[in-house]
């Protein structure tokens, strides 16, 4: 508890060291436990997310405390984003609602009419009864990050790519020791591994089907996949973690209980 009750930036630094690695940790016990039971989906979506755990996890570790508000910043820009998007949907569904809740009353009104008339004059041509339109049953969002946006303070929202981490692993490699290679390679592999991430392509389709044309029954590993996961037929799919650094403690803008530091 020291490190929350009294933070410094070295404290608050170990505290998401630990956490990014824990949470690689985590992931790889999973995808263990995805293997062990034949899950080949998951275990491909697990090492996509995997890939860029272990990325976040090295940039936190070897960036020192500057990495940690460069972390909070690319929360914040993902915050703000989604509570821009719950305010553009609700607006939207309230003036779509209005709308067609008009025109239906409309059209109902006008159908009624035109009804009536043409059981009056059966023996002409018949007025047009047209379709009601559909008016959205959904309900707007009651979700409202602008608290949790609110504990950052006077940190401005600045997105952290992937990319970005790699190049910035890279340049910090040779100085501080802990590769001698670049990181391109691996970020590479994180692009090829989401390359499936939407919907299922080509690959995916052939993988679910028998040499004769009959799908199979269950999908599982075989040895092309297991000695080669890149390559393979079935690519990986996207997952998407969300997680954030949580609120302050003692003024300090980044001291948080959370220790699932960032989105994967």
């Amino acid at each position: 508890m020291a490190i929350l009750n009294w933070p410094t930036d070295g404290r608050l630094h170990r505290l998401y060291d630990a956490a990014a690695l824990r949470h690689v940790a985590a992931l790889l016990e999973e995808i263990e436990v995805a293997c062990k039971a034949q899950l080949e989906l998951s275990v491909r979506v697990l090492a996509r997310t995997h890939v860029e755990a272990f990325l976040y996890a090295l940039y936190l570790h070897f960036g020192g405390y500057e990495a940690v508000p460069r972390v909070a910043q690319d929360t914040l820009e993902a915050l703000k984003s989604t509570q821009n998007d719950f305010v553009t949907f609700n607006d939207w569904l309230k003036k779509e609602k209005k709308r067609l809740t008009k025109l239906r009353d409309k059209i109902r009104k006008d159908n009624a009419a035109n009804s009536a008339w043409n059981t009056a004059h059966a023996d002409q041509s018949p007025r047009p009864v047209i379709d009601e339109p559909h008016v959205p049953r959904l309900s707007t969002t009651s979700v409202d990050l602008t608290g949790a946006i609110a504990e950052f303070g006077n940190i401005q929202a600045r997105p952290l790519s992937v990319r970005e981490v790699v190049d910035a692993l890279t340049k910090w490699a040779p100085d501080k020791g802990f590769a001698r290679e670049s990181f391109v390679p691996m970020y590479d592999i994180y692009r090829v591994m989401s390359g499936g991430a939407s919907a299922p392509d080509s690959q995916c389709v052939r993988r679910l089907l028998h040499p004769g044309g009959w799908l199979r029954s269950h999908v599982g590993f075989d040895d092309r996949t297991i000695a080669d996961p890149v390559n393979s037929d079935h690519r990986a799919l996207q997952h998407r973690v969300p997680c954030g650094l949580g609120s302050r403690r003692r003024g300090h803008p980044y001291a948080s209980s959370d220790l699932s530091h960032r989105p994967t």
